[in-house]
């Protein structure tokens, strides 16, 4: 029997409630930050300003996602591969699996549209109004976070990788 995706989309299901990737529903207040810690120390962006569409500002550090147990420690595994390849340099980054940067890359860019989608949910609500989204949006976002959830569960793709991932040395001035 093939497992179910969680589709966050079908409901607008964006709150603290529930894990961002598994639909899991939670009972504490179990966080992830969007942007890796080590990342964010490494160049010094925790407590720098990020804007969001509504132009409001938030660090780096603030920018969390609600995550099960299980959701979180496969993306600590996750973030741990990464983290070593940047740490020893391009040759070992260059031996990475595709889908390991792809889902690694994939947190980061749903992370922040999740946030986004949160915020104008609440927005909205706050001025009585029900919250509007295009269908084009929805679908590939929905697409991008059914390619995500292969961090946590089986996901084939049909004979194709629907991404283009690009290496290159580059010189970086200390």
């Amino acid at each position: 029997m093939q497992e179910q995706l969680y589709q966050p989309f079908t409901k607008m299901r964006f709150d603290n409630d529930y894990c961002f990737l598994s639909g899991e529903k939670l009972s504490d207040n179990l966080e992830l930050n969007v942007f890796a810690d080590w990342l964010t120390q490494k160049y010094n962006l925790q407590e720098r300003a990020f804007k969001l569409l509504d132009e409001s500002m938030l660090s780096y550090a603030d920018i969390k996602i609600p995550a099960s147990s299980n959701t979180r420690q496969a993306l600590n595994n996750l973030e741990g591969i990464i983290e070593k390849a940047f740490t020893a340099g391009y040759e070992d980054v260059l031996k990475l699996d595709e889908i390991h940067i792809f889902q690694w890359v994939a947190k980061t860019v749903y992370g922040v549209i999740f946030k986004e989608i949160k915020t104008a949910i609440r927005q909205q609500a706050a001025s009585g109004e029900g919250f509007h989204m295009s269908q084009g949006l929805i679908h590939k976002f929905n697409t991008l976070h059914t390619m995500l959830q292969s961090v946590i569960k089986p996901v084939e793709l049909d004979g194709f990788k629907p991404w283009s991932i690009f290496i290159c040395p580059v010189e970086n001035a200390e």
